[in-house]
């Protein structure tokens, strides 16, 4: 079901949105639960990766935040 939900928004193996998505479903299984109750909407699913992820920590400005 997460990877499904992912290919609806047909993003490129790089981009740093995909990045941010396996990072925080793969981490947090709250975060995962939330993820199969959204909608296959991508302007939905891609404003909760840049959200959950921003919150996280995991981005910033749209890039992958590196320790």
């Amino acid at each position: 079901m997460v990877q499904e939900k992912l290919q609806v928004l047909q993003l490129e193996p790089e981009d740093p949105l995909r990045l941010a998505a396996f990072h925080v479903l793969g981490g947090v299984t709250s975060a995962r639960e939330m993820w199969i109750n959204l909608p296959d909407e991508p302007l939905i699913l891609k404003g909760w990766i840049k959200m959950t992820a921003t919150n996280l920590g995991v981005l910033k400005d749209g890039k992958i935040v590196s320790n």
